[in-house]
């Protein structure tokens, strides 16, 4: 299968790169978890000591009792920032461990 690169943007022939290996699952993977870590600011991040996504769960630990029960409340919404920053509904639960 010969295409012609040549004339298609880079951001275009990554992502059919990415398609044609079936790799499209564990990029979303990953742009989920490094939209958690936006939506949830720089200094949560830093306390997350692990995530991981499940299915559509994603599995977090945090090293703080504090933030575990802030982000315990905040869940819905958090789940909810990341399927509208990812624009699809990645994730339907939030486990803090």
């Amino acid at each position: 299968m010969s295409r012609d690169f040549n004339n298609q943007p880079i951001g275009a022939i990554i992502k059919e790169w990415i398609k044609q290996r079936g790799l499209e699952k564990k990029m979303m993977r990953v742009d989920a978890i490094t939209t958690y870590r936006e939506v949830v600011g720089d200094f949560i991040s830093r306390h997350t000591t692990k995530a991981e996504i499940f299915g559509k769960t994603l599995s977090i630990s945090v090293d703080s009792g504090v933030i575990k029960q802030e982000l315990s409340m905040n869940r819905q919404n958090i789940v909810q920032q990341i399927n509208e920053k990812m624009g699809q509904q990645i994730i339907d639960r939030l486990e803090i461990w």
